[in-house]
């Protein structure tokens, strides 16, 4: 039998829990009411699902990368490599090396062909240029390069912290008592950077480091460092005297404008609080360069400071 049509008058069924209660259907209301929080409990529970999947990758993804890391360091041979590397100290303390020499030397450490290593070495610095973007390169990426042992691709992609420490090391409980000192000091930290930095070295009364603070990025100006800025965090150093410097990546050895003015701005600033800047270093081609013995400012203006500031005398000469 066919079915019986529907009735013309039969109420409409209501579209939400409110719509029941106000017809005085609390049956259906409630029936809504549970059918609508099922479908959101099921939502929230997909949603909660796919967040721990996509968590879950992430942190797969992290931990596969590290157990890599961690795989390349277990087999290498710290007491072997560190008998081969003992020869490029002399040629990491020199500031002007060039790539070339420097990376075959490094590369001659896990490779005895020479030919292959100057292969390899011209292969390198065509993809990146210079020592400086090789330095920016990826553990990954370096593993792709034929030819190139992971040990070797493993001490590339850390090379620029393994020159930082040695040149830091040749400078370990040295007081920097000299432009030269100060000059290499700040190179150890940005010379090979590839984006702008500007660093503020805290000392004692001896002139050794207390600390070293970085004001971020970019060109020396009110945007990235304010003398205010320099001032607290040389007090809560507990600074006797300060050291300022910031890296020219483009290679540029003139000092801008800015440059010039946020030194005399810290000049008055620190010398108020007792607090002399003895010189602001700039770093560019891998070397430092002060701006002091260039002669930017009347020497008065660095030695009136306080009893902290070396003579220029005594700041431009050479120390071993």
């Amino acid at each position: 039998a066919a079915p019986a049509p529907k009735a013309d008058n039969a109420p409409a069924k209501p579209e939400s829990a409110v719509a029941s209660f106000k017809q005085g259907d609390n049956a259906l209301a409630i029936e809504s009411m549970y059918t609508g929080l099922s479908m959101d409990i099921e939502k929230m529970r997909n949603d909660i699902l796919q967040e721990m999947k996509y968590t879950y990758k992430q942190d797969m993804a992290i931990y596969d990368d590290l157990s890599e890391k961690i795989e390349s360091i277990k087999q290498m041979d710290f007491a072997g490599l560190e008998e081969k590397l003992r020869p490029l100290q002399a040629l990491a303390a020199r500031r002007m090396v060039k790539d070339r020499e420097l990376l075959t030397q490094l590369l001659l450490c896990f490779i005895d062909e020479p030919e292959k290593v100057d292969a390899l070495v011209e292969n390198l610095l065509n993809r990146r240029g210079s020592l400086r973007y090789l330095c920016e390169t990826s553990l990954d990426q370096l593993n792709k390069v034929e030819g190139l042992p992971p040990n070797a691709a493993f001490l590339l992609a850390n090379f620029q912290g393994i020159l930082t420490a040695e040149w830091l090391s040749l400078l370990e409980h040295k007081p920097l008592s000299t432009a030269e000192r100060a000059e290499a000091y700040f190179a150890a930290h940005m010379a090979l950077l590839l984006h702008e930095k500007t660093l503020l070295v805290s000392l004692n009364e001896r002139l050794l480091p207390l600390a070293v603070h970085t004001f971020g990025s970019g060109h020396v100006d009110r945007t990235v460092i304010t003398p205010p800025g320099v001032l607290a965090a040389a007090l809560r150093a507990g600074a006797s005297a300060v050291l300022i410097g910031h890296n020219h990546p483009s290679g540029s050895v003139v000092p801008s404008a800015a440059d010039v003015e946020v030194t005399k701005e810290l000049i008055d600033v620190l010398s108020g609080a007792g607090i002399p800047l003895i010189d602001h270093i700039l770093v560019a081609n891998g070397q430092g360069i002060s701006l002091r013995a260039m002669g930017i400012f009347e020497e008065e203006q660095w030695v009136c400071q306080g009893p902290c500031v070396p003579p220029l005398a005594k700041w431009i000469a050479v120390k071993p």
